[in-house]
């Protein structure tokens, strides 16, 4: 490759990783006539940077050498290219590196070629508008200058040890994402369990849902219906007083309902007319034991519990309008990103099989599963996750708006994760177990796309709570197996967690059957591995499923 530009082409400098896998986005650069430059060396990457002053310089902002990130100042003094920090790894900690940054391009994983175009498409086009504005303004010496004073004021002192300290302002960040993150699983998982629960319709329409609440409500109301010492009519009007009382009273603070609700209960049967001292009394022990185990229950309540624990299978609706949209625009565009990449062969394999694919996550009221894709082809996932990203997106949003046209909640991305599954003839799997699957012909080789429908309660994360701590429940704890989160236990009696492994570790049998002796039914993971906890749900969740349809076949052919 050349060093400078030729023939006018754009060139593109790239400081990378050694360990980063390049070669895919490199080879789809130069085909549409991009001059690309590779460095892995810090140091030699500066000085070629240097000699050839190109117009786009990539730096690795997660490079095993922290230096990297000190190189922008060297490169302002003597370069006009336009600087982009990129990552390639998912960690959090990266992650928030490259976010507290400075710079207005910045590029996330997975990195692509589209993407890489994209950006300076975009670029581009800004510096376009930006020289019409002052072409009339400015001289070339002016501009200059004024370039030159903006890229002195861009890197300070200050930013030359962001590379050397994490600065409170990065951990308060990570703090906020944490939140942030937390609140959006709890919000997923509270949306489920609405659909899941009719009890909440006993809950005032302006409040804010609680499940335990209505639990509660629905039990005293079952409790009074017990009742033989009261008429139909006063237990009627007696479950109305108490459900007004609960949602008066109820509180959530340390578990469970306070002592204030326990006096408006005992005050509510006194009121009674009908009833004995005697009969009083029962009732009222009943009624009284009954919000006391309703209150130790909601110290170890779990979101999970409220989930629905049954599959929704994809409607004649949903899938007439998939299969419409997937003709239209996701096989004309993934036909093209095939094509893109003919030329590559690394990777791919035959789908009869079949032992790698990519998995996207859908957590929908209406629709929860898994989309997956295998390929006999070369797939660049970070273009194949933008193309399926916007085709769920506009099925998903269109379904919300016939349901809800006020909705406006915003979608967020998914992400296309690789899994290992055990070795099966993924289109026949996809053909006898999907819900919805579609193939794409290129040549003599095939990708495959299939929808399975999982539970809620299989597919999404759930989250303790009154903290934000991942939860996982104890079913999806296989021995000896690597555990990419960590794990830990809690603790009722104290309300606090405690670190039981860290990540990376795998339970041996004893460790899971000491579990399952001492009833744990849940281990909790830090907010820090969430999309870890979500792949290893799909994988437990596809590998069962394909085991299951290869037993099945097995005992057809015997």
């Amino acid at each position: 490759m050349a060093d400078t530009q030729t023939d006018n082409k754009t060139t593109l400098f790239f400081v990378k990783n050694m360990t980063h896998q390049f070669g895919p986005v490199e080879k789809f650069l130069i085909k549409r006539g991009y001059n690309v430059i590779v460095e892995n060396d810090v140091r030699a990457g500066l000085d070629r940077i240097m000699e050839t002053n190109p117009a786009y310089i990539f730096l690795a902002w997660d490079h095993q050498n922290v230096n990297v990130r000190a190189m922008p100042k060297t490169i302002y003094q003597s370069c006009t290219g336009q600087i982009v920090p990129f990552i390639m790894s998912t960690q959090r900690d990266q992650i928030l590196q490259l976010e507290t940054s400075g710079f207005e391009n910045k590029l996330y994983p997975p990195l692509s070629g589209p993407a890489i175009i994209r950006l300076i498409q975009k670029q581009e086009k800004k510096s376009q508008v930006f020289d019409q504005i002052n072409s009339k303004k400015s001289s070339p010496t002016a501009k200059k200058d004024s370039e030159m004073i903006q890229v002195k004021s861009f890197f300070t002192s200050e930013d030359e040890q962001k590379s050397n300290v994490t600065s409170r302002k990065s951990s308060s960040i990570a703090e906020s994402e944490r939140k942030k993150s937390a609140s959006r699983n709890r919000g997923q998982a509270q949306k489920f369990a609405r659909s899941n629960d009719q009890e909440s319709q006993l809950v005032s329409s302006s409040g804010k849902y609680d499940p335990n609440k209505a639990k509660l409500i629905a039990a005293l109301a079952k409790e009074i219906d017990k009742d033989g010492a009261m008429s139909e009519g006063q237990k009627q009007t007696t479950k109305i007083n108490l459900t007004a009382a609960v949602e008066k009273e109820y509180s959530a603070t340390n578990g469970g309902p306070q002592n204030a609700l326990k006096k408006a209960i005992e005050e509510e049967i006194d009121q009674i007319g009908e009833l004995s001292k005697v009969d009083k009394a029962i009732t009222k022990a009943r009624l009284l034991a009954l919000l006391d185990s309703k209150s130790n229950a909601s110290q170890a309540s779990s979101m999970s519990l409220q989930l629905p624990k049954a599959a929704k299978n994809l409607s004649q609706n949903q899938k007439q309008s998939l299969d419409k949209s997937f003709s239209e625009v996701v096989k004309p565009e993934m036909f093209d990103l095939i094509e893109n990449y003919s030329d590559i062969t690394e990777g791919a394999s035959l789908l009869t099989e079949t032992t790698k694919i990519y998995v996207m996550a859908i957590q929908e009221v209406e629709w929860t599963g898994y989309l997956t894709v295998a390929s006999e082809n070369f797939l660049d996932i970070a273009s194949a996750q933008v193309i399926l990203n916007n085709w769920l997106k506009q099925m998903i949003q269109v379904e919300r708006v016939d349901k809800n046209p006020d909705e406006q909640e915003e979608l967020p991305e998914s992400v296309l994760f690789e899994i290992h599954v055990p070795k099966v003839n993924f289109a026949d799997f996809c053909s006898y177990k999907a819900d919805f699957f579609k193939d794409i012909q290129f040549e003599d080789k095939k990708t495959m796309l299939g929808f399975f429908s999982f539970s809620p309660y299989q597919v999404i994360n759930s989250i303790h709570e009154t903290s934000d701590m991942l939860e996982l429940s104890t079913d999806f704890l296989q021995p000896n197996q690597s555990l990419p989160f960590d794990v830990n236990l809690y603790l009722p009696e104290n309300k606090r967690f405690i670190l039981y492994l860290r990540p990376e570790s795998f339970l041996d049998d004893a460790q899971v059957s000491r579990l399952q002796t001492r009833k744990v039914q849940y281990i909790y993971s830090n907010m820090d591995y969430e999309l870890a906890l979500l792949k290893y749900k799909a994988e437990f969740n596809l590998r069962a499923l394909i085991d299951s349809y290869i037993q099945q076949i097995k005992g057809s052919n015997t």
